[in-house]
């Protein structure tokens, strides 16, 4: 497979994630801009809190990533390490909201 085949699968794969999340990533949006709103920043692990909170995970763990496409989304630098479980660790992103982008 060739490195232009692996994008476009990966591509593929993140729309098809979506489109199966489409109305969870909605809700979780504008809950992740709520609290980047009152907090001045948010990571997956504040979405991860709210969607077991609220019970309204999504139906793969692969949308939390989708909620922080778009061009009113900035990421701030700052790193943290994931808390919800299967993150090995990993460190995630903290981003903030911009409602209005130039």
């Amino acid at each position: 497979m060739t490195y232009q085949t692996e994008l476009y699968a990966k591509e593929l794969g993140q729309l098809r994630v979506e489109r199966k999340n489409d109305e969870w990533i909605v809700m979780a949006r504008r809950e992740a801009a709520r609290i980047s709103a009152s907090v001045g920043r948010v990571s997956v692990n504040e979405l991860h809190d709210w969607a077991e909170a609220t019970n309204t995970a999504p139906a793969s763990e692969l949308a939390y990533s989708a909620v922080f496409k778009g061009k009113e989304w900035k990421p701030t630098g700052q790193m943290v390490p994931a808390r919800h479980q299967g993150s090995h660790g990993r460190k995630v992103m903290y981003w903030v909201y911009k409602s209005s982008v130039y």
